[in-house]
C-alpha cells in the first residue's frame, strides 16, 4: 500500500491547487505528490503573504508607500536573472526537506499549523530575500532623490555656456567649443580641496557648475553605466552620444 499523506484546513478557493474539489477541506495524496505539490503551493500562493509580514513586521516604520517599493524589489529580484532561479530552487528545497521530515513521521498535516510552525529556514530565507531588496530599494531611493536634487539645481541654475564636449583620451576631460580643457578640480569644486575626487566626479562636478544646454560624449565606454545614467537624468534631453566625428579623431590623435 502506498504512503500518502492528508492535508486539511484547504483554504476556500484554492483547493484546486492541490487536487481536491472547490468546497473540500481536506485532500489525501502521496506523500511525494505531496510534497512537490504543497512546496509549489506554498511558493506560489502563500509566499506573497509571507513577504508582506516579513516587510510590515521589520520595516514598520517605513509608509506603505515604501513597504510596497520593497516589496516590488522582492518581487524583481524573485523573477529574474539567474540569482532568481537559485533563490526559488533554494526556497523550494527547504520547503521540500522540511515537508519530508514531517511526512516521515505523519500521515496527516494541518496546512495552518505546518506553515506556522515548520518552516523555519525556509523563512529565514524570506529574510534574506527581504532584506537585500530593502537594501536594494533604499540605495535606489537616495540615488533617485540625489537624482532629483541636481535636477532641481540645474534647472534653477543660468546656464554659463552653450555647448560642452567630453572626450577620453587617457584621461576623462570637458572641454568647451573651442575644444579648451575646461575640467575642474577639487579646489575649484570642494571647499574642501583635501578630499580627492576620481575623474567621474570631477567630470559631474564640472557639469553642473557650468550648466551647458548641450553635452556631447564622444564616444562610449569610458565612463561607467551609472555615470551616463546620471548625465542622461540630470541634462536630458540635451545630451547627445557622438559616434565619431572630427573631434573625436583629433582627441585620439
Amino acid at each position: 500500500m502506498r504512503e500518502t499523506l492528508k492535508i486539511e484546513g484547504l483554504p476556500y478557493g484554492e483547493e484546486h491547487y492541490l487536487g481536491a474539489l472547490p468546497g473540500e477541506e481536506s485532500v489525501i495524496l502521496e506523500k511525494s505528490e505531496a510534497v512537490s505539490s504543497l512546496a509549489r503551493y506554498i511558493i506560489d500562493k502563500k509566499e506573497p503573504e509571507l513577504i508582506m509580514g516579513i516587510i510590515k513586521s521589520g520595516y514598520s516604520d517605513c509608509s506603505e508607500e515604501e513597504q510596497a517599493g520593497i516589496m516590488n524589489a522582492v518581487s524583481a529580484i524573485a523573477s529574474s536573472g539567474v540569482r532568481a532561479n537559485i533563490c526559488y530552487n533554494r526556497r523550494r528545497r527547504l520547503i521540500e526537506r522540511s515537508l519530508s521530515d514531517y511526512a516521515n513521521s505523519s500521515d496527516k498535516l494541518i496546512l495552518e499549523g505546518f506553515m506556522r510552525f515548520r518552516l523555519e529556514e525556509y523563512k529565514k530565507a524570506l529574510k534574506e530575500l527581504v532584506y537585500d531588496a530593502a537594501d536594494f530599494f533604499f540605495v535606489e531611493e537616495e540615488y533617485n532623490n540625489f537624482i532629483e536634487l541636481l535636477r532641481e539645481a540645474v534647472s534653477l541654475t543660468k546656464s554659463r555656456v552653450p555647448m560642452l564636449n567630453v572626450f577620453f583620451d587617457g584621461n576623462i576631460k570637458v572641454c568647451d567649443e573651442s575644444l579648451t580643457d575646461v575640467t575642474m578640480d577639487e579646489k575649484m569644486l570642494l571647499d574642501s580641496p583635501d578630499y580627492k575626487m576620481t575623474e567621474e566626479d570631477k567630470l559631474i562636478g564640472t557639469l553642473i557648475a557650468l550648466c551647458p544646454e548641450k553635452i556631447i560624449i564622444h564616444g562610449r565606454g569610458f565612463l561607467s553605466n551609472e555615470t551616463e545614467e546620471t548625465i542622461v537624468k540630470v541634462f536630458s534631453p540635451g545630451v547627445i552620444f557622438c559616434s565619431g566625428c572630427e573631434n573625436c579623431n583629433n582627441k585620439r590623435n
